[in-house]
């Protein structure tokens, strides 16, 4: 079943997830072209394509901060991006060490993929918070 899987793939230009790796989800520094996708990802992943969550996005200067939004009004546009175990242990460890939580999550584009939501409510203030993207 796997031949077949992999030679429909090739033919039709269809996009497998590898066996065992795990879907990210990244909004901020992972996406392409920016600081911690160099050292991350750009030469361990596969980019999935772009895709949305439920959230609201603020940010801090540096980079940005989301949390995970009630009221499902905001979708935070972002990239997707299939990772082997280890490369996912390097970017949990540095994003919990940053205060985010890993979530799994439904993505726009119905798409299942861990998201860091940042878990310091004294960050979500209203002159802050990113609107439009």
């Amino acid at each position: 079943m796997g031949f077949l899987k992999n030679i429909f793939s090739k033919l039709f230009g269809i996009y497998t997830k590898p066996k065992g790796y795990i879907r990210v989800f990244t909004y901020g520094t992972l996406k392409r072209g920016h600081g911690n996708y160099d050292y991350y990802l750009k030469n361990d992943a596969k980019f999935v394509g772009t895709d949305a969550v439920w959230g609201e996005m603020y940010t801090l200067g540096a980079y940005p901060v989301l949390f995970k939004s009630g009221e499902h009004e905001h979708f935070v546009p972002g990239e997707v991006f299939d990772v082997a175990p280890e490369v996912f242990k390097r970017i949990k460890a540095m994003e919990e060490g940053a205060g985010y939580t890993t979530s799994l999550t439904l993505t726009k584009k119905y798409r299942d993929a861990y998201v860091f939501f940042h878990t310091n409510e004294g960050y979500r203030k209203a002159d802050l918070r990113i609107k439009e993207f």
